[in-house]
């Protein structure tokens, strides 16, 4: 079985090594389904790719139409979030569907337009999705820390979101330009098409990995988000709340709580952007510099191999299905929004947010205030 395609050294393409499994001694001309795991082993994988599918459209859908449908809630930090469910709406549509045939044929059947276009929205969706979680942590730093001098427009969150769609476009481009279909052994395998990147020189590819990839859609996000949410915890932490020493030691334990909410909040936002994108950041490194030994890999671990790459990269994906959860699921506003569009019998009806508190029914009449703010503000109005 050979390591490397026949034709790997007449350009620059450095294909996935997952191209040598394919053996040139049998013939592929006849079965275009032909599997890279087994039946039980695609089920398992299917199944995993549709939880993440389902769970990420519904709840990323929900989000949109809870901001769209909801007058209370059209404030700079809300439009930031459901640009950031449409976007891994996107991700979940073509990335996910997109990655899971190609990772279970052998063959890339979806044709030269999927194995470009779609390409290149993967990219963009991605860096849509975590260029929009940088600004919503940049917009909730100035609103938190600098209340009065500081608050965005809807205007200006429009222009912001429009930035990061035509920068995210404009990145991704060469993806657009250098993704061809080629045959890994033309020879003995010529129906056999394999859908990856072909540079004018390998400098090019790893600078544009390292800087637009990597750095721009992984590492400077990550900085920022983790920045801007230590600075939001230290500041709500350090907040001393004014009053006489009863009020202020009951507003203290409100505070308190909410402390613990943004710290449980900077965990949850730093941990599960990091931890869904870096394996996958890691294994494509290795492989780029060569320090995965495919070649002299046994069969068995040739099939491991294969499942890591499968795992990392839904692993990437899954992150577009659990950001609801995170940025919107855990505060109270959306939950019942959630529950105002399963309970509305139309699909374009304003909703109103309501709760039952204690006997009487209550109306949420503003849901732009961070929930730190709401308490701080409480505080000031009760002293």
């Amino acid at each position: 079985m050979d390591s490397t395609p026949e034709d790997a050294t007449s350009g620059y393409a450095q294909p996935d090594p997952d191209v040598g499994y394919l053996d040139p001694n049998v013939s592929y001309a006849d079965s275009i389904a032909t599997l890279t795991f087994s039946k039980p082993e695609v089920g398992v994988i299917g199944v995993a790719y549709a939880l993440v599918f389902v769970v990420g459209i519904v709840g990323n859908c929900f989000v949109i139409a809870v901001v769209a449908r909801t007058p209370q809630m059209w404030c700079a930090t809300h439009f930031f979030i459901a640009n950031l469910a449409f976007a891994d709406v996107l991700v979940l549509m073509f990335c996910l569907p997109v990655n899971f045939i190609q990772n279970v044929f052998f063959d890339y059947i979806l044709g030269l337009f999927v194995c470009k276009v779609v390409t290149w929205l993967q990219g963009v969706s991605v860096s849509v999705s975590v260029t929009t979680l940088a600004a919503i942590s940049l917009e909730r730093y100035f609103a938190i820390c600098y209340p009065i001098r500081y608050q965005m427009s809807l205007q200006i969150a429009r222009r912001v979101i429009v930035c990061t769609w035509i920068y995210s476009c404009a990145a991704f481009v060469p993806w657009l330009v250098y993704y061809h279909l080629f045959t890994p052994y033309p020879q003995r395998l010529p129906d056999i098409e394999q859908c990856r990147d072909w540079w004018p020189s390998p400098l090019a590819r790893t600078l544009h990995y390292l800087f637009v990839t990597f750095f721009a859609t992984y590492f400077l996000p990550l900085l920022i988000i983790s920045g801007t949410y230590m600075m939001i915890f230290a500041r709500v932490w350090r907040r001393e709340i004014p009053g006489d020493a009863t009020t202020a030691r009951y507003y203290d334990k409100l505070a308190s709580k909410q402390k613990v909410k943004v710290a449980k909040m900077v965990l949850i936002v730093v941990c599960m952007f990091a931890l869904s994108w870096l394996p996958l950041h890691v294994l494509y490194m290795l492989s780029m510099f060569g320090a995965v030994p495919y070649a002299t890999m046994s069969e068995a671990g040739k099939h491991a191999y294969r499942y890591v790459q499968v795992f990392v990269l839904w692993l990437g994906i899954a992150n577009s299905s659990v950001n609801p959860v995170v940025y919107a699921y855990l505060n109270r506003k959306y939950r019942l929004g959630f529950r105002a569009i399963l309970r509305s019998r139309s699909c374009s009806k304003r909703l109103q947010l309501s709760h039952v508190g204690g006997s009487s029914r209550q109306t949420v009449h503003s849901s732009c205030v961070d929930p730190t703010e709401e308490v701080l503000q409480s505080h000031s109005t009760a002293v």
